[in-house]
């Protein structure tokens, strides 16, 4: 099965009101104070305290790592998404949407609340012109999701010279395959995380671990095939070693036999060292 057809791209956008501002006046005042130079530095207001947005501030970090650990990078700010999990990364959206709005109507309803929060925090930094009106504020909260096909050399339907028509062809190529690299690369960032654990925690004898010491490689080694987008044999095959091998151990092993746990450091250090030339290559 191809990219194209492996996978969607998906952008998010989570928009809000702006939470600070450059103060020019109160720059150049410092600044003169002080005998420094203009690009010393600058003062930068604060519009909101941190509870008036605390919340939604929450809530969007949340909603940015699970976009985040759902994808793989791609061009631009667009993000791939295997299309086995476009069903449950929806579902999770729909869900967030209106748990986000809610948040945002309850900063909307105590607006006259926030802002004479502000003016008293303030005092004479206070500019009433740096602030929204309540519906140009609620305006700016916005959560916006889009998905589109992966670009493919096929989707020319314009009509152009062979010469120009080969160009964009390759130009595109080069940038898919680029995109594909770095989607790549971060998979196997993904999985060389847990391993550098795993074998800095059973390296000493004495540390103890939590049962996630292993069942996070487990949970990442169960999602390869859905983000392996390129059908990579050398990631599939790392992914065999790992549940083939480390994710059958039992944690409990590892903590009562000093061999056992030895050996499971000797697997994860050798798998990591087989990846490592992958990763070079990335990197050059």
């Amino acid at each position: 099965m191809s990219l194209h057809e492996k996978s969607v791209l998906v952008d998010l956008s989570l928009g809000k009101v702006t939470t600070s501002r450059i103060d020019r006046t109160v720059t150049a005042d410092v600044l003169t104070a002080n005998s420094a130079k203009k690009n010393a530095g600058r003062w930068v207001n604060k519009l909101w305290s941190d509870e008036a947005l605390q919340a939604i501030t929450t809530h969007d970090s949340a909603t940015n790592s699970t976009h985040r650990d759902m994808t793989l990078p791609w061009l631009d700010k667009k993000r791939i998404l295997p299309t086995a999990r476009f069903d449950e990364y929806m579902a999770i959206m729909r869900l967030r949407k209106p748990e986000r709005q809610a948040l945002v109507d309850s900063f909307i309803q105590n607006y006259d609340h926030w802002l004479a929060e502000a003016r008293i925090a303030r005092t004479g930094l206070f500019n009433p012109a740096e602030y929204p009106s309540r519906h140009r504020a609620a305006a700016r909260f916005t959560f916006t999701l889009s998905a589109e096909p992966v670009p493919h050399r096929d989707d020319f339907r314009i009509s152009l010279s062979a010469p120009d028509m080969e160009e964009m062809q390759k130009s595109l190529d080069s940038r898919l395959s680029g995109a594909a690299d770095t989607a790549r690369n971060e998979l196997l960032e993904r999985i060389v995380k847990p391993l550098v654990i795993i074998v800095e925690r059973l390296s000493d004898p004495d540390a103890k671990f939590r049962d996630s010491l292993i069942g996070n490689l487990v949970e990442i080694a169960e999602a390869i095939p859905d983000f392996n987008i390129t059908d990579d044999p050398g990631i599939e095959a790392v992914r065999q070693r790992i549940t083939n091998g480390l994710g059958k151990i039992q944690p409990e092993s590892l903590r009562s036999s000093r061999s056992d746990r030895s050996r499971a450091a000797s697997e994860a250090n050798n798998i990591l060292a087989a990846i490592a030339p992958w990763m070079s290559e990335d990197a050059a």
